[in-house]
């Protein structure tokens, strides 16, 4: 078996490689207020479809960093501009009604059809497409400026009502292929990245590349997890835990009862590594618990 000695890890107790958390079926790391499960740190895989919390975790690495910048995140997008945007406007979510002071730049990304595109709103509304030139360009600045009327009166959505509604493209700037049908969340952060910033588009952008990066920029800006129960967010102070012997996260003992994790997953993860799979009792103090259902000993007791 691998031991733990060669596994790396940042200071807030995650391990220091994108390939051990790929294919995990419970491990969880947190970004600002974005909890990214297996489901979608996994998307970061090549070849994989990004999923929305990536994409709000990436940006909360960098906010702070961007200057007059205000982002509206995936879950609010998607009633603005995406697939919900025929519904009526809910003026209860927090985006319909907030008072705080938008900034000079909006950032929207947004999922219609399955395909991710950036809405950059200034004095103008800018539609970055990663394909090109968006027949959905005029459905998309519809939808946002319909938002912006039915919002409670007072909020500072409601307030870029007026805007000029003009388009304007993006020319200057690396495209995604035409036979690529997976990296337009890729392309839409990298676009993030350099308008955020200040920076001049790479026209040699590699969105494969990029995936690597931004998989290891999760991990190291994540939050301390070390008292982090590793399937279900929830703190393992004065409870009681098992902790995996690889990476000494901690797992919930209610979680190892209900069924609730997958601790097979990471011999599937490390290359060479040899894990007994026969049905053990786990000495947890003075209980035992039985491992019907968990059927693994990478889970070793506190």
């Amino acid at each position: 078996m691998q031991s733990s000695m060669n596994l790396k890890k940042f200071c807030n107790n995650l391990i220091n490689h994108e390939n051990y958390y790929f294919l995990s079926k419970s491990s969880r790391a947190t970004v600002a207020r974005y909890t990214m499960r297996d489901l979608e740190f996994s998307t970061l895989r090549q070849g994989i479809w990004i999923n929305g919390i990536v994409i709000n975790s990436f940006v909360a690495t960098h906010i702070d960093e961007w200057i007059d910048f205000t982002y509206v995140p995936s879950d609010d997008s998607i009633t603005i501009a995406g697939d919900h945007s025929h519904e009526r406007v809910n003026r209860n979510k927090y985006i319909s009604r907030t008072t705080k002071r938008m900034k000079n730049n909006l950032l929207l990304p947004y999922l219609y059809c399955s395909h991710w595109r950036l809405l950059h709103v200034q004095r103008k509304i800018m539609l970055l497409d990663p394909y090109g030139t968006d027949p959905d360009q005029d459905r998309a600045v519809k939808a946002f400026k319909n938002f912006t009327e039915f919002c409670t009166p007072d909020s500072s959505v409601s307030k870029l009502k007026n805007i000029q509604r003009v388009t304007e493209e993006v020319i200057n700037r690396p495209y995604q292929p035409h036979d690529d049908g997976h990296s337009c969340g890729s392309y839409v952060m990298y676009y993030l990245l350099c308008i955020g910033s200040g920076k001049s588009f790479d026209m040699n952008f590699n969105p494969s590349t990029f995936r690597n990066e931004l998989a290891y920029r999760l991990l190291l800006k994540s939050d301390n997890m070390e008292s982090i129960c590793l399937n279900c967010s929830a703190t393992t102070l004065n409870e009681a835990y098992l902790k995996c012997i690889l990476c000494k996260r901690k797992c919930r003992e209610a979680c190892i009862f209900k069924a609730q994790i997958d601790t097979d997953d990471e011999e599937k993860i490390l290359k060479n590594k040899l894990v007994k799979r026969d049905d053990v009792n786990y000495d947890v103090g003075s209980k035992l618990i039985d491992s019907i259902g968990v059927n693994t000993i990478h889970l070793a007791s506190n």
